[in-house]
């Protein structure tokens, strides 16, 4: 939580501070924004939106909220739930998705039928192309 000062007295602001831990899918547009902070009591997220070049507050219930999953991929880029991922040395497609079983995050093969979680350190060795969310030029994006 945030500490603000006002008329010399201390303040707690709702507002938890999110260092680039979560993205927000907006459902209108249809696009990815960087999450500033989070006001788990109101229901607002305060993100940059990059369209209007200025930090806007959304409300959550009209979006998803993507988790950084605390790995980087080979060119150093933190992985989020959804991203897609690819190996240059023979071009499979991977995406980063949470496994009800182990409960934590992992990566799944993109072939129709695939349902083998592969562990999250496997990304350090990948490169992020994309997510699910926004279509990837040059790819297949019906397995995305």
């Amino acid at each position: 939580m945030n500490i603000i000062l006002e008329n010399n007295r201390r303040q707690i602001s709702p507002f938890f501070k999110i260092d680039d831990r979560f993205k927000l899918k907006y459902a209108y547009k249809k696009k990815i924004y960087d999450v500033l902070e989070i006001d788990f009591e109101s229901g607002l997220i305060k993100i940059f939106h990059d369209e209007m070049n200025n930090i806007v507050f959304a409300d959550i219930k009209l979006g998803k909220l993507l988790q950084c999953v605390g790995i980087n991929d080979k060119a150093g880029s933190p992985l989020f739930e959804g991203d897609i991922l690819k190996d240059l040395r023979d071009g499979s497609l991977f995406r980063i998705a949470y496994n009800n079983y182990t409960k934590e995050f992992g990566i799944i093969a993109l072939k129709i039928g695939a349902s083998t979680y592969y562990d999250k350190r496997m990304a350090t060795e990948l490169n992020k192309i994309g997510n699910i969310y926004e279509k990837i030029e040059g790819e297949n994006n019906e397995l995305c």
